[in-house]
């Protein structure tokens, strides 16, 4: 084609379009003899699909440029109403020559870097929103944790008074969970354990002064409410004990009167 060269250039100036040329066959050589410089195969790419008749299609980036090639076999076959071995004294299937295509694909990557900069940065966005929330999802498990250890810790030393506030905290943990269930046993538990330690310990210093007038009055359930009967009971067989003690003391006394 005698204006192939212009049309070949001509197709330069399409927008997207960063090269194209047209790669001569050995056969066509051969034929109508050398054609221009710029028509003999640039690289190995060119040359192996020449060798092999099959396309290849190359993606090429680098940090400055972006691009993608497309090169094409142009096979000596009849197609589409066009018979090209009308004019090439060549066998049918015989590799003329190629065509290739380089498309600018600079505008594909900065697009592509722009929607991946939008996505990383819902990404993070999403990565900070989701700490945060459960930051302040575990933070009141964590509080509760807090306080109980330290009511745990003062309860085993004997302090029953909660003078370190743990307790009186847990009462503000509004919970509807089995977190917040637990933490209402545990209240309910340190009330009844300092209401019977608190009873013990008047009942143990009314004892240490000889007064043997004082009971456990609270209510308790369960066991609590047996050890509470048990305590009163020893307490009431005690003092009756005791009276009836007193009461033979006292006989004996006036007996031993009567005799002087």
């Amino acid at each position: 084609m005698a204006n192939r060269e212009f049309i070949l250039k001509e197709t330069k100036y399409i927008k997207g379009i960063k090269d194209v040329y047209v790669i001569r066959g050995e056969a066509v050589d051969k034929q109508f003899g050398p054609g221009f410089k710029n028509e003999n195969p640039r690289d190995n790419i060119d040359e192996k699909v020449l060798k092999t008749g099959k396309p290849m299609y190359v993606f090429d980036e680098n940090l400055k440029d972006v691009s993608f090639r497309i090169t094409v076999p142009y096979i000596a076959k009849p197609y589409k109403g066009i018979n090209c071995l009308q004019c090439h004294q060549v066998k049918q299937g015989t590799v003329l020559g190629t065509i290739t295509l380089k498309l600018d694909m600079n505008k594909f990557r900065d697009v592509g870097l722009f929607l991946n900069a939008i996505i990383s940065s819902i990404y993070l966005i999403v990565i900070v929103l989701v700490f945060f929330i459960m930051s302040r999802f575990f933070s009141k498990y964590i509080y509760v944790f807090s306080k109980m250890d330290t009511s745990i810790t003062r309860l085993s030393n004997g302090d029953f008074s909660d003078s370190s506030g743990a307790l009186e905290a847990l009462k503000n943990v509004n919970l509807k969970d089995e977190i917040g269930n637990i933490i209402t046993s545990y209240r309910n538990l340190v009330n009844i354990l300092s209401t019977i330690f608190g009873e013990l310990f008047e009942l143990a210093k009314s004892l240490s002064n000889s007064d043997l007038r004082y009971r456990i009055s609270s209510d308790f359930s369960g066991e609590f409410e047996d050890i509470k009967s048990n305590l009163n009971k020893a307490v009431d067989d005690l003092s009756k004990s005791l009276k009836a003690s007193v009461e033979s003391f006292n006989k004996i006394a006036d007996q031993v009167d009567s005799f002087q």
